[in-house]
């Protein structure tokens, strides 16, 4: 089914718009140095990336869950003083942003980083202004895989979900997705393995291939530019 237009694109932001890999692998490590811990390599930081359990929980299996407090305490407030420091935007992001704001589309944020650390980021790169919500995992009980962030800021926007579109790199966002009735978007560039974007019902190697998709080709309001009749890459079984 091709979807008349749609409202509203969720974006994941670590993986999706932009890399701070190295920052959490700073910050992991930071956190493991001050409980006597050997430091973890990008590698292994990058695995535990995406299950939607606190990356802490995977960082420190034997920990008590007062020390698991204690750490994600520490995580964060190593992670505000030093968010800024080796984080990167994606390439084509900034203008694929513009552009579906120019055609009249919503978009949101929902990320498993604490939303006040997605907020300080986004205004430091300058893309805050393009969302109508961010959302962490203190902005509901729940975190992705599940649903329920999604279908909570369906209602806060009053938008349904056959008009909204999720884009992430890993499970998370494709089963919160799935679950949510929304169409999901893959994206192969970021920290998930191929394999774990193969629900997605489109991936993409780059975010303005976006534009590629073909429910992409309409928008709430008259389109400013067309989308180039560029080859996209479906997944099988993918209704279009």
């Amino acid at each position: 089914m091709i979807m008349p237009y749609f409202k509203l694109v969720i974006f994941d932001l670590d993986g999706t718009l932009v890399d701070s890999l190295a920052e959490v692998v700073a910050a992991t490590n930071h956190v493991r140095s001050v409980f006597g811990l050997s430091k973890f390599t990008e590698c292994e930081v990058r695995k535990m990336l995406g299950s939607g359990q606190r990356l802490v929980e995977k960082a420190f299996p034997e920990a008590s869950p007062a020390e698991l407090e204690q750490a994600q305490a520490a995580y964060l407030s190593y992670s505000e003083v030093h968010l800024l420091t080796s984080i990167r935007i994606y390439p084509g992001v900034v203008d694929t942003l513009a552009r579906l704001k120019r055609n009249g589309v919503l978009m949101a944020i929902i990320s498993n980083k604490h939303s006040m650390l997605s907020c300080k980021l986004l205004r430091h790169l300058g893309i805050d202004v393009y969302f109508s919500a961010i959302m962490g995992p203190d902005s509901s009980p729940f975190r992705k895989p599940s649903p329920e962030p999604i279908i909570k800021l369906l209602g806060d926007l009053r938008v349904d979900a056959h008009e909204v579109v999720i884009v992430g790199d890993s499970m998370n966002d494709i089963l919160s997705g799935k679950m949510a009735g929304v169409v999901t978007v893959g994206c192969i560039y970021g920290y998930g393995n191929a394999s774990e974007l193969a629900h997605a019902d489109y991936r993409i190697s780059s975010l303005p291939e976006l534009f590629r998709v073909p429910l992409f080709g309409k928008f709430p309001y008259q389109t400013v530019e067309k989308a180039e009749s560029t080859p996209y890459i479906p997944l099988k079984g993918v209704k279009t």
